[in-house]
């Protein structure tokens, strides 16, 4: 192939794109269970409650953080992100869940957040 170009997915939170993001997982779990009856084993499936989570990891600059993670996490805020993909846009609505900050020996800070809440439908 000529064109040998992998396009990157993009996080947005609140007024525009991050940066600094270098992973990014959106993990989409209707809780799918198999359903028996006493006549027939697995009959069919049965869907759950919802479970999405949205968890990305970040550099942090020499300024610092690309945006205030710390202020929606200790007031349980809700905040809405988006995560694009070539194609689609997948909108989310959640609480920060989790927040980790690391330093290597290397020198590099590394930030991971998990948002727990609802993903809509993709436009």
């Amino acid at each position: 192939m000529a064109n040998d170009f992998f396009p990157k997915g993009r996080l947005a939170i609140g007024s525009g794109d991050l940066n600094m993001v270098t992973d990014v997982t959106l993990d989409r779990n209707n809780n799918m269970k198999n359903h028996s009856t006493m006549r027939r084993p697995n009959a069919g499936q049965v869907a759950g409650s919802q479970d999405d989570s949205l968890e990305f990891t970040s550099s942090v600059g020499a300024e610092g953080f690309e945006r205030d993670f710390d202020e929606p996490y200790r007031r349980k805020e809700l905040v809405s992100a988006r995560f694009k993909v070539p194609g689609k846009t997948y909108p989310f609505e959640g609480r920060y869940g989790n927040l980790n900050i690391t330093s290597n020996v290397d020198g590099v800070i590394t930030f991971k957040a998990k948002l727990v809440g609802f993903c809509g439908e993709p436009t």
